[in-house]
C-alpha cells in the first residue's frame, strides 16, 4: 500500500542522465559521430532503464499497448488487402479499413485512461483483459461479418470494452473496509497536542477538524495533522503501520481522503494541504521525518499522494523546509479560520 519515498531519487536519476548525455555528446562530437543519433540513443536507453528498474508495471502496460497497436494494424491490413477487395470497390475498402483502425485507436485510449482513473484493481491486469475482450470480439465479427460493416462490429467490441471498465469501477473483486478511527483513541491526544502547538508555534493558525485531526497553518501551507500519542510504540514493520498492538496502515489513505474532503469543503486548493502523521512520543522509526508514497487499496497502481510521518523534531524540520515557499493568500487563511 505504501513505500518509503524520497523525492530526491528521481531528480538524482535525471541529473545522472543529463551528465551522461552531455558526456556522450562531447565524445560523439570529438570523434566525428552524429550527436543527434547519440543523444537519441542515450535518451532511449535511459527511458528503457527507468521503466525496467523503477516502473515495471507501466513498462508491461506499454509493451501490451505496442502489441495491441501491432495487432490492430495487422487486422486493418488484412481487411484492406484480403477481405474487402472481394466484396466491394477500393473506396469502400479504404473507408472500412480507416474506420476499424480509428475505433481500435479509440479503444487503446479508452483502455489506458479508463482503467487508470476508473477501474479498481491492478492497472496492467485490467488493461490486458480490456484488450482481450476487444480483440476477441473484433475477430469474431470479422469472421462472421461479411454481411455487415466491419466498422459496426468494431464499435460493438468497443462498447464491450467500455462495459468492462464500467463494471470494474462499480464492482470490486474484494471489499475494502473503511479505516476504523476508533483504534486511534485520539481525542485526548489531539487536545493535548493542540495545546503544545499553541505554545510552541504561537503565530500559527490552529483549528480542530474533528476529534482526530488538526489543521495548522504558518501562512506557507496548511498542515493536515493526525496526532498520535502512543502508549508503547508507533512503528512500521513489513509494510504495516502499528500503533501499540493495532495495525493502522489504513490511516495513511484515511488522512489523504480527509485532506481532499477538507479541501473540497473549504474551497481551498488541495495543493496547499500537507498531510502529516505527528507522532508525539514512543516512535521507533529510524528517521525523525519520513515521506511515504501512498497507493490506493482499491487501485494499487494509482498513487494517492504523499504523507509525512514526523516526530516533534521532524515536524520542526518540515516547517523549515516549507519556509522558503511563497505565502498563501490571506483569503485562504480566512477560509481556514472560518
Amino acid at each position: 500500500m505504501f513505500k518509503y519515498y524520497k523525492q530526491s531519487k528521481l531528480s538524482s536519476r535525471l541529473l545522472i542522465t543529463a551528465l551522461i548525455l552531455a558526456l556522450g555528446e562531447a565524445i560523439s562530437w570529438r570523434f566525428g559521430g552524429n550527436p543527434f543519433v547519440t543523444g537519441l540513443a542515450i535518451v532511449a536507453l535511459s527511458f528503457i532503464g527507468e521503466s525496467f528498474f523503477f516502473h515495471k508495471r507501466l513498462l508491461a502496460v506499454a509493451l501490451m499497448t505496442l502489441g495491441q497497436l501491432a495487432f490492430t494494424s495487422t487486422i486493418a491490413y488484412v481487411i484492406y488487402t484480403v477481405l474487402l477487395p472481394r466484396l466491394s470497390n477500393g473506396a469502400t475498402a479504404y473507408l472500412q479499413t480507416i474506420g476499424v483502425e480509428s475505433v481500435s485507436l479509440a479503444v487503446i485510449i479508452l483502455t489506458l485512461v479508463g482503467n487508470y482513473f476508473l477501474a479498481q484493481g491492478r492497472f496492467w491486469i485490467n488493461t490486458l483483459v480490456t484488450y482481450l475482450i476487444y480483440d476477441s470480439l473484433l475477430i469474431i465479427f470479422i469472421t462472421i461479418g461479411f454481411n455487415f460493416s466491419f466498422v459496426f462490429g468494431a464499435i460493438i467490441a468497443f462498447g464491450s470494452a467500455l462495459a468492462y471498465i464500467v463494471l470494474r469501477h462499480f464492482l470490486p473483486r474484494r471489499k475494502v473496509k473503511p479505516f476504523d478511527t476508533s483504534v486511534l483513541k485520539n481525542s485526548k491526544a489531539t487536545k493535548e497536542i493542540k495545546e503544545v502547538f499553541a505554545t510552541t508555534y504561537p503565530n500559527m493558525t490552529i483549528k480542530n477538524r474533528d476529534n482526530n485531526m488538526l489543521l495548522v497553518s504558518d501562512g506557507k501551507v496548511i498542515y493536515a495533522i493526525l496526532p498520535l500519542n502512543p502508549k508503547k510504540y508507533f512503528s512500521i514493520i513489513k509494510n504495516e503501520a502499528w500503533l501499540d498492538s493495532n495495525a493502522v496502515t489504513g490511516v495513511f489513505e484515511y488522512l489523504l481522503d480527509v485532506s481532499k474532503e477538507v479541501s473540497s469543503h473549504t474551497q481551498i486548493n488541495k495543493k496547499n494541504f500537507v498531510p502529516v502523521i505527528y507522532v508525539a512520543n514512543n516512535s521507533t522509526l529510524k528517521n525523525k521525518l519520513t515521506t511515504l508514497k501512498i497507493r490506493s487499496r482499491r487501485m494499487p497502481d494509482k498513487v494517492m499522494g504523499n504523507v509525512f510521518i514526523a516526530t516533534p523534531t521532524g515536524f520542526a524540520q518540515l516547517i523549515k523546509g516549507y519556509s522558503r515557499q511563497k505565502d498563501i493568500s490571506a483569503s485562504t487563511i480566512e477560509k481556514l479560520k472560518a
